[in-house]
C-alpha cells in the first residue's frame, strides 16, 4: 500500500477533529465510513515507512476519543437538565389538561 493511503489516514484523522470541535456529528459518522473503508485496505504489516503517520493517527485517534466522550457528557449532563426543567414545570402547572385548539377556520 502506498504511503498516500497512511497520509489520507491521518488527514481523515484531522478533518475528524475539526468536524467535533464544531459538533458535525453527521460528519463525524460520514467520516468514519470512509475512514473504516480505508483502514480495511491497508496491509497487515505497515511498510517501514509508515511508522510516523500510523503514531500521528493513533495520537488524533486518542484525542478526538477523548474529545467525543467529552461532547457525550456534556450532553448527557444538558439532557439531565431539560428533565429537571421538565419536573419543575409539571409542578407548577399540576396535572391538567395540555389546552386543545381546534382551528375551525374554513
Amino acid at each position: 500500500m502506498p504511503a498516500a493511503a497512511y497520509v489520507r489516514l491521518v488527514e481523515l484523522c484531522e478533518h475528524e477533529r475539526d468536524l467535533i470541535a464544531t459538533a458535525d456529528w453527521d460528519g463525524v459518522v460520514r467520516l468514519g465510513e470512509e475512514r473504516a473503508a480505508l483502514v480495511a485496505a491497508l496491509p497487515a504489516r505497515p511498510p517501514a515507512g509508515a511508522g510516523a503517520y500510523l503514531r500521528r493517527a493513533d495520537e488524533l485517534s486518542r484525542a478526538n476519543a477523548a474529545a467525543l466522550a467529552a461532547a457525550r457528557a456534556a450532553t448527557v449532563a444538558e439532557l439531565g437538565q431539560l428533565s429537571t426543567v421538565r419536573q419543575t414545570i409539571r409542578a407548577y402547572a399540576g396535572d391538567a389538561a395540555p389546552a386543545v385548539f381546534i382551528d375551525t377556520r374554513q
